[in-house]
């Protein structure tokens, strides 16, 4: 059985390894995802998760600090810094003293219209995907990931 092949499941036939293969296949395509932006792009998978992050809250009419993003990526602020240097420096975003608060920093997009979607067109995609998800599927998938996510989280802590 495939995973396009859903006759096999109408069939009764039930193959218990094809979703654990089929992770396995999804952390590989994602390497070879990000292994190819690295080499075409100057922005790595974390610059464009913060710059995705920035546009979002942006267009959601939230201000967005250093702090935020930091927190978001789960990465410490001397990173985050940086981080933000550098995409400051891209001319992705631009950053600007909070005019209530002086001391603090805020991150806006260069292109305020941007679209986050154009900053990582494959999240669009994933979004139409899980679009065409039943109720319950929703539900079962993403139950799914969340242990798989759970499982990877527990396998990098130290």
């Amino acid at each position: 059985m495939t995973l396009d092949d859903p006759s096999a499941l109408r069939a009764g036939v039930r193959d218990v390894r094809a979703a654990a293969r089929a992770v396995q296949e999804l952390r590989r395509a994602e390497g070879h995802l990000n292994r190819r932006r690295q080499a075409t792009s100057r922005l790595g998978t974390t610059d464009r998760a913060a710059v995705r992050f920035i546009i979002e809250r942006t267009n959601a009419e939230h201000r967005v600090a250093p702090i935020d993003v930091a927190k978001f990526l789960e990465i410490s602020t001397a990173s985050v810094t940086a981080l933000i240097d550098r995409l400051e420096h891209a001319r992705l975003v631009l950053v600007h003293r909070d005019p209530i608060d002086r001391r603090r920093k805020i991150l806006e997009p260069f292109d305020p219209s941007g679209d986050a979607d154009l900053t990582d067109p494959l999240t669009g995609r994933i979004r139409a995907i899980a679009d065409e998800l039943s109720p319950t599927d929703e539900v079962i998938v993403t139950a799914f990931l969340r242990r798989i996510i759970d499982a990877i989280y527990d396998e990098s802590r130290p």
